[in-house]
């Protein structure tokens, strides 16, 4: 990222600095253009899982190979896994209700409250322990409500019945308890 603005310009002509440069260019304009940023989301989400799987194995040195590589696959694999299918299902849903033109929206969003939540990890941990939670506490808000207006939402005629009619999902959401 130095080398594409200029801090560092001597190193430019070095083939791995145009490359890293690239790569960052890309990037950042795949927050921006809806259908590139869904490209890299493709290619990203298993490479996420490996980097999870691999990052995990490295830290259980001292556990026996079917301990380190189970637990690396099951925390490690599966928690970059559910967090980058939570990105890709964030930016597909904002694709699909603004027909692209809200990306920008969630992409800048997401820049700034991981940068956000970096810095405060390593600066004061716990408060970026509880500005997480609150982030979860606030997503999981949302998804019920929106749940909850989706589903409770569809007006139906008088001579068919409604849709999940006898559902208990329906029915607790209806009621604002879960079963």
């Amino acid at each position: 990222m130095e080398s594409c603005f200029g801090v560092r310009v001597d190193r430019l002509a070095r083939r791995d600095d145009r490359f890293r440069c690239l790569r960052t260019v890309v990037q950042i304009l795949a927050y921006y253009i809806p259908w590139l940023d869904n490209a890299l989301d493709s290619i990203a989400t298993p490479a996420a899982v490996v980097a999870g799987t691999v990052v995990t194995a490295s830290v259980f040195t001292d556990a026996s190979p079917l301990v380190q590589w189970s637990l690396a696959i099951i925390a490690g694999g599966g928690a970059a896994g559910a967090v980058q299918t939570l990105t890709v299902g964030t930016r597909a849903g904002s694709s699909m209700a603004t027909a692209g033109f809200g990306n920008w929206v969630v992409s800048t969003g997401e820049a700034v409250l991981s940068t956000v939540l970096s810095v405060l990890a390593i600066v004061v941990p716990l408060i970026a322990v509880a500005v997480a939670g609150a982030v979860v506490l606030l997503g999981i808000r949302v998804g019920y409500r929106l749940a909850r207006k989706l589903i409770g939402s569809g007006q139906q005629s008088a001579h068919s019945s409604p849709p999940f009619a006898g559902h208990p999902l329906r029915h607790a959401l209806h009621n604002g308890r879960m079963p």
